[in-house]
């Protein structure tokens, strides 16, 4: 109910400032198309950011590291940079 009350109170206010500045669809188009530029629902973001949080960072070499030591072999992966996570695909290797 936190997650949800407080959305929409950040909402609301993102809304009258727009309204305000008499550009109210500013406000509104990004919550029409947030499906289909997220790839998820507002109420499934809402629930993964909150249940999301503590988490603990890990650096991406770190990450390579420790699962080549369990014997893993990273086919792709792609450090992220920003605000988001490191996308990684290990392969088992053989005999392990």
């Amino acid at each position: 109910m936190y997650a949800y009350s407080t959305w929409l109170s950040v909402q609301a206010l993102n809304l009258m400032k727009y309204t305000f500045l008499l550009k109210p669809m500013a406000a509104i188009t990004p919550l029409l198309n947030y499906r289909r530029k997220r790839g998820m629902s507002v109420t499934r973001d809402l629930i993964d950011w909150m249940g999301g949080f503590p988490y603990e960072f890990a650096a991406y070499d770190v990450l390579v590291r420790y699962l080549n030591r369990r014997g893993f072999d990273l086919v792709v992966g792609r450090p992220n940079t920003s605000l988001g996570c490191h996308e990684l695909l290990f392969r088992r290797v053989e005999g392990n």
